[in-house]
């Protein structure tokens, strides 16, 4: 989001009335209203990007919801399994070009792509149990106007529940 369009949200004081009316702070403290916590925040705030990491249970359809949100085709890998073993981001593509990096734990060069079957080959537990082919992570760079100000996406593995 540009500075200008945080600055319009800051001062619009109803969307904060709203905010104050139903967000219950729990302990009943007098802290400082939203619209002054988040003029700090925006104040304050240096990241360059706003990570969404997208954490569940295994086989709950998070690479479903993020194919369904921010994709025009399947690009993440889905199963009814447990599927994903290593964390993929999906940001905004700097060049307006679709594109798949993975990259290694080690020093291998990142393989580069634009296929997902590529990608599924090295994310997706079925074809790299345990991780076995040591990546660290992927990359998806793609357009969605929901990539735009800073937003990246991280589908995570899924977390075991014993």
């Amino acid at each position: 989001m540009n500075i200008t369009r945080i600055n319009e949200l800051l001062k619009n004081s109803e969307l904060f009335n709203i905010a104050e009316k139903y967000i219950s702070r729990g302990d009943g403290s007098k802290s400082p209203s939203f619209q002054e916590q988040y003029r700090k925040i925006f104040e304050t705030a240096t990241a360059s990007e706003v990570y969404v990491p997208v954490l569940g249970m295994q086989g709950t359809g998070k690479s479903t919801l993020l194919n369904a949100l921010l994709m025009d085709r399947t690009i993440l890998p889905v199963d009814a399994q447990e599927t994903n073993c290593v964390p993929t981001e999906i940001r905004k593509s700097p060049d307006g070009n679709f594109a798949i990096e993975i990259c290694f734990l080690d020093n291998r060069p990142a393989v580069e792509t634009t296929d997902p079957s590529i990608l599924e080959q090295h994310v997706s537990n079925v074809h790299n149990p345990a991780n076995q082919k040591g990546v660290s992570y992927a990359v998806v760079c793609h357009t969605h106007p929901l990539l735009d100000n800073r937003m990246v996406f991280v589908d995570l593995p899924g977390v075991l529940i014993t």
